[in-house]
């Protein structure tokens, strides 16, 4: 039996079908290739059109040729934000392992000398790494929402417009970070206006 390719209508995100006939995120009913739900093709009414050629059962459950579905722009925009977040915790730890202490001045309130103290950076840097893990993990999560691959869009572009604009009479290595940040985010931004043009699509086939 091959495996068996469905999509939910809410998420627009397809999977194997297993043993559920509702979507895991928002309990919707699961639709196949062909528009039918799971629950139509296995269960079908004795008046119901035969299914379409190619398209074979066997006991309760269906077994479908699977359709091409293409690349998944959504998860790959969502393994990006994660590597995102990956770089930024792995350079939390980097500044943890590399420097424990900071020495900073601080102004004696009853002498008014400044006076340099001495800082454990490990206890922020632990507050900043759980902050990380949690800003990244909401931003996977909302990348599957259109409204919120839009709003990121946009503030992409607005990251783009601002780093062309130092690179006006920048020193040659403020130049080459800027074009290299550039580049990732115009790459960042064709994986979101992919994931928006083939929801559309596939809202337009159903």
């Amino acid at each position: 039996m091959g495996a068996v390719t469905v999509c939910c209508p809410t998420c627009w995100t397809w999977s194997e079908l297993k043993n559920s006939t509702t979507c895991k995120r928002c309990r919707t009913p699961l639709i196949l290739p062909d528009g039918r739900s799971v629950e139509q093709a296995a269960n079908p009414s004795p008046d119901a059109p035969p299914p379409p050629p190619g398209y074979a059962f066997n006991g309760p459950m269906a077994s479908f040729a699977v359709a091409p579905t293409g690349m998944n722009w959504v998860a790959l925009a969502r393994w990006i934000t994660f590597a995102q977040g990956a770089l930024g915790l792995l350079a939390v730890f980097v500044v943890g392992f590399a420097d424990q202490y900071i020495n900073l001045p601080v102004q004696d309130p009853a002498t008014g000398r400044v006076v340099l103290e001495t800082f454990n950076l490990r206890p922020f840097l632990l507050g900043v790494a759980i902050g990380i893990i949690l800003i990244t993990a909401l931003f996977v999560w909302l990348i599957g929402f259109a409204i919120a691959r839009v709003i990121y869009l946009m503030l992409i572009a607005l990251g783009i417009l601002e780093s062309l604009s130092r690179l006006s009479g920048a020193p040659t290595s403020v130049v080459a970070v800027a074009l290299v940040d550039v580049l990732f985010s115009v790459g960042w931004a064709f994986v979101l206006v992919m994931s928006l043009i083939n929801q559309s699509n596939r809202s337009a086939r159903y």
